[in-house]
């Protein structure tokens, strides 16, 4: 079952990353995954991107303090808690609601983490 522990998830890295089979790039669903990911790629002496590329969902501040900077998708926490807090209001005036899918637009913020390795010493 998967973990959001980050001493779980840095475990789990170093066994995905440990393997012959080592994966180009991890992209982490939270932010929480970023936080085992990246003790785990900085323990192995990995280098991101040139050795791994990593890209995860949500923005926080430590992010881009890193060298380079870790690639994101920025989700629109406005965006999400105006909505939600306009349909909370709804419920507590008694409104019964009906079941919605809102979608709201990501932004993808690129950042040096997903430049992609270099092969034969060549960027790419």
């Amino acid at each position: 079952e998967p973990s959001l522990n980050p001493e779980d998830i840095r475990q789990e890295t170093l066994r995905s990353l440990a393997g012959p089979d080592r994966p180009e790039a991890i992209f982490g669903a939270s932010n929480i995954i970023a936080k085992g990911v990246i003790p785990a790629i900085q323990s192995l002496s990995l280098s991101i991107p040139e050795d791994i590329g990593l890209l995860v969902i949500d923005d926080f501040e430590a992010l881009t303090l890193l060298n380079p900077g870790i690639s994101v998708v920025a989700q629109p926490s406005e965006d999400i808690a105006r909505v939600g807090w306009k349909m909370l209001l709804r419920l507590i005036d008694g409104e019964e609601l009906d079941v919605q899918h809102v979608r709201l637009s990501a932004k993808l913020i690129e950042r040096g983490s997903t430049k992609g390795p270099r092969r034969n010493g060549a960027g790419r």
